[in-house]
């Protein structure tokens, strides 16, 4: 007998615990600040640029985009997700080392070397540095909205989305794992 509560007839039954449509929500006060227009933000490598102007403009004292450089980092999960693979393939066997994993980490790479990524260290110095206004975007699922309004008042407001960037210069929302 098993205790696993996704069990159903001594079949594993389960649906992924988290997904959400993702968005990249943004701070148009700083945006605004840097004369940036971020609708207008098609593509990573545009993503990149923008932040590059925004770490400028504000004297390095803000970043583009968080990312926990050490640890289990969503937006490898979102890169992933948006390149339509994840940690394993459909035969269950890791993918890590697969073109799209090393596709996605290069993309996390290249903006850490472009300096605008904001290293954060998990969940709790990522909402910090959302609240403390250390960077200037968050691309995260829908709910990320809630944790704004419940730990970011200050900043209420001054927050808007627009759809997660892509190489493919798609605009459909992108769903997180």
């Amino acid at each position: 007998s098993s205790d696993l509560e996704c069990t159903v007839g001594g079949k594993i039954m389960a649906f992924p615990w988290d997904a959400a449509p993702s968005a990249l929500f943004y701070r148009t006060d700083i945006f605004k600040a840097a004369g940036i227009d971020a609708t207008t933000i098609k593509t990573w490598d545009e993503y990149i640029a923008a932040g590059k102007k925004i770490v400028a403009s504000t004297n390095g004292k803000v970043k583009m985009i968080p990312i926990d450089m050490k640890g289990d980092d969503p937006m490898y999960r979102q890169f992933m997700n948006q390149l339509d693979s994840f940690y394993f393939d459909k035969d269950g066997k890791t993918v890590v080392s697969g073109e799209k994993s090393i596709k996605a980490m290069t993309l996390e790479k290249k903006m850490n070397d472009a300096g605008i990524v904001y290293n954060n260290d998990g969940w709790d110095s990522l909402v910090t540095a959302t609240k403390t206004g250390l960077v200037a975007t968050v691309p995260f699922g829908a709910w990320w909205a809630g944790t704004l309004q419940d730990q970011c008042k200050d900043s209420s407001g001054k927050w808007a989305i627009i759809p997660l960037r892509s190489e493919e210069h798609t605009s459909e929302l992108q769903s997180q794992p």
